[in-house]
């Protein structure tokens, strides 16, 4: 009568054993998945932070392109070589 008993109860603890080991195994898994999704993230927002500045940046410089423009626009024959010999000088 006390076999069957010690075979159930083996049974039971191998059942344990396992699941606990899956549980383990599963939380371990998760838990580099979630440094990698941090990692990640962090780099996403490094590079939007560039690109925002890149944006910036290159707002500044479409405004200093449209002033040249207009500064061009209004040259006559004189002006436009002043303006040339200004840029050769730089």
């Amino acid at each position: 009568m006390i076999e069957p008993i010690d075979k159930i109860l083996s049974i039971i603890c191998a059942i344990i054993v396992v699941a606990a080991t899956i549980v383990f195994v599963s939380k371990l898994i998760n838990s580099c998945v979630n440094k990698q999704i941090k990692k990640d993230n962090t780099t996403i927002e490094k590079t939007n932070y560039s690109n925002d500045s890149l944006r910036i940046e290159l707002k500044h410089i479409d405004k200093d392109k449209n002033e040249k423009i207009i500064e061009v626009k209004g040259l006559n024959n004189d002006s436009t070589y002043k303006l040339f010999k200004r840029l050769i000088a730089e």
